[in-house]
């Protein structure tokens, strides 16, 4: 599948967005933590509040900590008091039970939009505390970053005919999915399956700020034109592991320049091998077609070596 492919903008379009893009910016990243210790002396290690005030909040000057669900066991959103607007949610933070999470991860840490967007505002405890995340994410296995959305904001009307610029993968049985606002299209958006590299969605993002009371965050908001869209991409593993520059200008070539562009990956690579799977696959397939276990490893192992040696056939040829 070629990059991106899931999304083809007309070569005429691409051509007005050229002048119209407003930023291009990152509005998540996720990272998965594999030692406690990386965690436990940095601000994401939080405590419980003390069970007799009855209470899921603790506070730390402007910040509030607060204890929601989780299925997995501990889970805190961490919310900012800023000034002359509404508290706002920065990051989320959540302990996994042993075997509750990912296959080898121990902790989860979301850095939603709104840390991006208050990036200079924020207290410089929680700057320093991505840095280190990202410079361990670069340096060590024990981090890694499982998540990374890249939005791009242009100054045009959201089209009504997007849906047919969405190209759903031709495997999937899931469809474009669109939303109308005061009957006119104001989303669309290609949710795959879990263990897909990207999303992408687009929508109004005028209409966006305005229905969820966001406008204190823009502080030109009044004079902004309604004619404001967002397109917006999230990666997964491997593209997630790529630097945020080269996401962002990979993004910004998609949407706007005429090229075609590279994720520099031919296929995903499989970070976790596990032979259980793979046994548990070959046995079931066995038990279907009425054949002993070792009888069908047998023919794998010859119809292996034969492709081998014709593979090695063909390259003396060449």
């Amino acid at each position: 599948m070629k990059a991106l492919s899931i999304i083809e903008i007309p070569v005429y379009q691409k051509k007005k967005f050229k002048k119209k893009v407003l930023w291009v910016s990152i509005d998540y990243k996720r990272f998965n933590i594999k030692d406690n210790d990386i965690i436990e002396n940095s601000i994401f290690f939080l405590h419980r509040a003390p069970n007799d005030t009855n209470s899921n909040i603790k506070y730390d000057w402007n910040v509030s900590y607060i204890r929601c669900h989780s299925p997995r066991w501990v889970a805190h959103q961490i919310i900012v008091s800023m000034e002359n607007i509404w508290p706002v949610p920065i990051a989320y933070a959540e302990l996994y039970r042993k075997g509750q999470g990912l296959k080898w991860s121990l902790w989860r840490v979301d850095f939603y939009g709104a840390f991006f967007h208050f990036f200079k505002d924020l207290p410089d405890r929680y700057i320093i505390a991505y840095n280190s995340l990202m410079s361990k994410s670069i340096i060590s296995d024990k981090v890694r970053v499982t998540r990374i959305d890249v939005a791009i904001d242009l100054q045009i009307p959201f089209p009504q005919n997007w849906w047919n610029w969405i190209r759903p993968c031709k495997n999937s049985n899931r469809e474009v999915v669109s939303y109308r606002h005061e009957w006119k299209f104001n989303s669309y958006w290609y949710l795959a399956d879990k263990n897909s590299w990207y999303w992408v969605r687009m929508y109004n993002k005028f209409v966006n700020v305005d229905k969820l009371w966001k406008h204190k965050w823009y502080w030109w908001f009044d004079k902004m034109p309604e004619d404001w869209t967002r397109i917006e991409f999230e990666f997964y593993p491997p593209y997630s592991v790529m630097e945020e520059w080269e996401l962002m200008q990979i993004c910004k070539e998609k949407i706007v320049w005429n090229i075609q562009v590279n994720l520099w990956l031919p296929f995903r690579p499989n970070f976790d091998f596990d032979i259980e799977n793979a046994y548990n696959y070959f046995l079931k397939y066995a038990k279907n077609h009425w054949i002993e276990m070792e009888t069908l490893l047998d023919e794998l192992v010859s119809h292996h070596i034969y492709l081998q040696k014709f593979f090695w056939q063909d390259e003396e040829i060449l």
